[in-house]
């Protein structure tokens, strides 16, 4: 047992670290390539979908982590309760954009905001999978999922030519889904 821990936290802290390399490569060389509005446009959607996402996280995962006699009841509740909560705080942004655009004073923020706030429900299908490579304390494969997803940003950026500002855009979401993809094809499949 205490090997399978030493190798989970060698996975995660490589997971961690690298999570951390590409995101602070990605603001320096976003912040070359993107107007400073354009940069404050994503900066504001961030903000606002940080928050949103601590919510979509309500601690389902953890609690089936701490429950000793789980079965696939659970895990199916649990994934029913989180994808449920994602579209209910998707719909929340849809009807409040134009809010959060008028609080930053940025008209554009409310179409970002929107593309954006998919990845609230993006996110909540995979709760589930990686909770079960958590207990199963398999790191391993959550950092090859995770590592994957934030490498498409650059893919989609080099292979398709897309503007910069439609990349940040588009590769965020992308990333999420491409990381919720590999997990769950990794777990399941």
């Amino acid at each position: 047992m205490a090997g399978r821990v030493v190798k989970g936290v060698s996975w995660s802290a490589i997971q961690q670290f690298s999570t951390q390399i590409v995101q602070f490569v990605v603001a320096i060389i976003i912040a070359k390539l993107l107007t400073p509005s354009e940069f404050g446009v994503v900066a504001a959607s961030m903000i606002v979908l940080t928050i949103l996402q601590v919510v979509n996280e309500t601690g389902f995962g953890a609690a089936l982590m701490q429950k000793l006699d789980r079965d696939e009841t659970d895990f199916f509740s649990v994934f029913i309760l989180n994808v449920a909560m994602g579209i209910v705080l998707y719909l929340f942004i849809v009807f409040t954009a134009h809010l959060w655009a008028s609080v930053f004073k940025t008209p554009q923020l409310e179409t970002v905001i929107k593309f954006l706030g998919l990845n609230l429900i993006i996110n909540s299908f995979v709760v589930v999978q990686r909770t079960k490579l958590f207990i199963n304390v398999d790191f391993k494969t959550y950092t090859k999922a995770s590592v994957a997803g934030r490498h498409s940003i650059w893919r989609n950026r080099y292979f398709y030519g897309i503007q910069w500002f439609w990349c940040l855009r588009a590769g965020c979401t992308i990333s999420h889904y491409v990381f919720t993809i590999n997990t769950i094809d990794m777990v399941d499949g």
